[in-house]
């Protein structure tokens, strides 16, 4: 694709982040962060996956439009998680640990994902990215049970208006 497709594509992926984000914390915290996270990630595996099989423009660019919109879920969902999991006096310190660790992340992929596309093509680059999302997700979930990014958020008492 060309320099301009590319960065339509790429801004257009960020569209939904921008306009659904504010929904997937509302999700998150009517739901609970991990539930809705792991919702959005579950979702997102198969598109990872798909990425390798797509051989055109248009359909790996509807795949990213679909997986930002779970990316809207999932990336607040995991911020709340670490809101409510961190102690009080820490919860700056968390927030910057959860996106230090994402970069982290990030960059460990990209640095492994080079090597694998030139020896064995999109289909097992893209393959092994999914099922890392998938057991990410799956650590997440088994170790996220039972602890406050597993519960809605409490509701707000208001005060009755007279």
């Amino acid at each position: 694709a060309s320099t301009t497709v590319i960065a339509v594509t790429l801004a257009l992926f960020a569209l939904p982040l921008v306009a659904l984000s504010p929904f997937g914390g509302r999700l998150a915290d009517r739901r609970g962060p991990l539930r809705s996270g792991v919702f959005a990630l579950t979702l997102t595996v198969p598109l990872v996956a798909g990425y390798g099989i797509s051989n055109s423009v248009i359909v790996a660019s509807l795949i990213a439009l679909v997986h930002s919109v779970f990316d809207a879920i999932s990336t607040p969902s995991g911020q709340a998680a670490v809101a409510r999991a961190a102690p009080a006096t820490l919860t700056a310190a968390g927030q910057g640990l959860y996106a230090a660790s994402a970069a982290t992340a990030a960059g460990l992929a990209a640095f492994g994902a080079a090597p694998l596309y030139g020896a064995a093509g999109a289909e097992a680059m893209w393959g092994a990215a999914a099922v890392g999302v998938a057991i990410l997700t799956g650590l997440a979930f088994y170790w996220g049970r039972g602890t406050a990014a597993d519960r809605p958020a409490e509701p707000e008492t208001q005060p009755l208006s007279q």
